[in-house]
């Protein structure tokens, strides 16, 4: 390039050589005055040109003369005309979009398998995104980010739920759900059982809510309909009934329905039964006493006891006799029933223990016949004051007592009342009934307790009767 210098007439020949069009940067001056204007641009050394410049290191918009002095015309691009429009592209404008960089220390500063302004990168490349559950040497991302492993243990995380390749146990056996109650799970292997049990058990919705419940113990083949299957348990009820006392069955004309609450045993002949009730319904025969007698040796006896052993229950004025036939029904004794709202304990006694102890008043039940029986009146009455006072008797708490009949008062000697002749008071003398003897009507007939006497009396005699009173049926 030619510059021309208008102070001192000097032209100063400036030879720029570019390091990026392998030019050096030099310069060659000469003190020749300044030529016109109007001349080439040329330049000649004052002292010549002591050394040979190539023309292809001058611009080739400058001129020099060489040692012979001839113009030489530099051939040398000095000016950058092209722009930038590719990476790694030289001798070029870098225009707003691109910038440079150093070439120094770029390679690894570049990931392997890329490159910048031409220059490969030697930097280990960075790692692929995470893409899969418990991945490791991996970038995280927002579907896949870091978590703690430490805090990631089975009993923390939902069963068969895997996270950082950890699965969960939560709820299972090994980790159960916490139920805060004592009771037994509702599962598979038991529900049947527990649900028709009274026992209590327990077990969560899909919430996890906790809930407590009892089974029905009446989930029983005889309150199921048979062949029908309820939580395991096939019902039976609905067959007919084919013997008696069975439950759970249809009843028919044959086999009706036996109400047990209103009957027992002493309501039903010994040997037979109704509704499974065995009947205890016995008539006593009379019992022995073989010191007192015993007839050996002679027709139809016994080495034993026999029924020609038998004596009155009188028993020489002895107690109650018991001794009996190995067939005879038991002793009377277990017929009667002492009667629980009289046994209150009165005047030192002792409420229902079964006797008449202390004041109380004392009444019997006959479990045979079903009737009342009460103390005796110890008064020597005619028949109308016998009848007088068992009328207007309020005795125990009952105040409907009345005079027997005369099989009733045989039925009870029948019974052994005789049995409890201290507890009744009994007296070895008559008992009025308040049956009246059909061909005498001033007549009425009498029983003496002891010996079973039965006979009869005018109506008017009070030398030697007493009245004892009944009640009931």
């Amino acid at each position: 390039m030619n510059i021309r210098n208008s102070r001192s007439h000097y032209l100063f020949y400036i030879i720029w050589i570019s390091c990026n069009v392998a030019c050096k940067k030099e310069a060659v001056v000469s003190t020749q005055s300044t030529q016109s204007a109007a001349s080439p641009q040329s330049a000649t050394s004052p002292e010549g040109i002591s050394a040979v410049i190539p023309k292809e290191k001058i611009c080739d918009d400058s001129q020099f003369t060489d040692p012979s002095g001839n113009i030489i015309q530099g051939t040398a691009h000095c000016q950058i005309e092209t722009t930038c429009v590719s990476e790694g592209q030289s001798n070029c404008l870098l225009p707003s979009s691109m910038v440079a960089v150093p070439s120094s220390g770029l390679a690894e500063k570049i990931a392997a398998g890329n490159s910048v302004g031409g220059i490969a990168g030697s930097a280990n490349a960075r790692p692929l995104d995470c893409s899969l559950d418990g991945q490791i040497g991996c970038v995280t991302t927002t579907s896949f980010p870091g978590v703690d492993i430490s805090l990631l243990l089975p009993g923390n995380l939902k069963k068969d739920i895997t996270i950082a390749g950890v699965t969960g146990s939560y709820p299972s056996s090994i980790t159960p759900l916490a139920t805060g109650d004592v009771f037994v799970d509702l599962e598979t292997a038991s529900f049947d059982a527990k649900i028709a049990s009274s026992a209590s058990f327990g077990w969560f919705d899909r919430n996890g809510n906790r809930y407590v419940a009892t089974g029905d113990a009446d989930l029983a083949v005889g309150n199921i309909k048979k062949n029908i299957e309820i939580f395991g348990t096939t019902g039976g009820f609905g067959a007919v009934c084919s013997s008696d006392g069975q439950t759970s069955c249809l009843t028919d004309t044959q086999y009706k329905s036996v109400d047990t609450h209103a009957i027992d045993g002493w309501d039903i002949r010994s040997g037979k039964a109704a509704g499974g009730i065995a009947g205890e319904m016995t008539f006593f025969k009379n019992m022995a006493n073989v010191t007192l007698f015993n007839r050996q040796g002679l027709t139809g006896s016994d080495s034993g006891i026999d029924i020609y052993d038998s004596i009155d229950d009188f028993n020489a004025n002895g107690s109650f006799p018991t001794e009996h036939f190995t067939s005879w029904p038991q002793a009377p004794g277990n017929t009667w029933d002492r009667e629980s709202t009289s046994d209150d304990g009165d005047g030192s006694g002792v409420a229902l223990n079964g006797i008449c102890d202390g004041t109380e008043d004392c009444i019997y039940k006959d479990k045979l016949t079903g009737l009342w029986w009460s103390n005796t009146d110890r008064t020597h009455r005619d028949w109308e004051s016998a009848i007088t006072v068992c009328d207007s008797l309020n005795y125990g708490g009952f105040d409907d007592w009345r005079l027997p009949t005369i099989k009733e008062l045989m039925q009870a000697h029948i019974d052994g009342i005789w049995s409890l002749r201290t507890q009744l008071g009994l007296s070895i003398e008559d008992y009025w009934s308040s049956t009246t003897q059909a061909a005498g009507t001033t007549f009425a007939w009498y029983h003496e307790f002891s010996i079973g006497n039965v006979y009869r009396n005018v109506k008017t005699d009070s030398s030697s009767f007493f009245a004892i009173c009944v009640r009931g049926a």
